[in-house]
């Protein structure tokens, strides 16, 4: 069985947590300025679904679990610990292959960067894909992708090439 290490939906920063905190400080403050009857209870309330929603943003992940001896895929949504998926039955596996994503980021006129995300999908004979991991650095997921290739028994397709070429398990 091989289990693909789960990866974050949400990307919370530090900044946004504190975005966070500073909009619940400052409802709490405006129904004070607005003297309304300050209720306790309101504000202990807030803080807890402020508190709830990030440790919600903060455990969502998604995964894929491939059990190559009872024959099924499960993609799943981990909400809280709880893997929320369907198993679906394992077709042939045709290939593991990465492709390359570039992405780019502009701040102003003054600050461009461009950076590359590698992706890898597994190809499964009837041509569904399914995305099993994403990196920055191209030789950590080949490597992470040898140790599941060491399960699944098949062939690693580098793309990002020209021309695309295997990669040696």
């Amino acid at each position: 069985m091989v289990t693909i290490p789960q990866q974050r939906i949400f990307g919370l920063t530090a900044a946004s947590v504190w975005t966070i905190f500073i909009l619940i400080m400052s409802f709490k403050e405006i129904g004070r300025w607005m003297d309304y009857q300050y209720l306790p209870a309101f504000d202990i309330y807030l803080m807890m679904g402020a508190f709830s929603i990030i440790v919600f943003i903060w455990t969502t992940h998604y995964g894929v679990v491939i059990h190559v001896e009872k024959r099924y895929i499960k993609r799943y949504l981990n909400v809280f610990g709880l893997k929320l998926g369907i198993k679906k039955p394992l077709g042939e596996i045709e290939k593991i292959f990465i492709n390359r994503q570039l992405i780019r980021q502009y701040l102003d006129y003054t600050f461009d960067r461009d950076s590359y995300q590698y992706w890898a999908f597994l190809k499964l004979a009837d041509g569904e894909k399914i995305k099993i991991k994403s990196q920055v650095n191209k030789g950590v997921l080949i490597n992470r992708l040898r140790q599941y290739n060491r399960i699944l028994k098949t062939v690693i397709i580098d793309t990002t090439t020209d021309p695309p070429e295997e990669v040696d398990s």
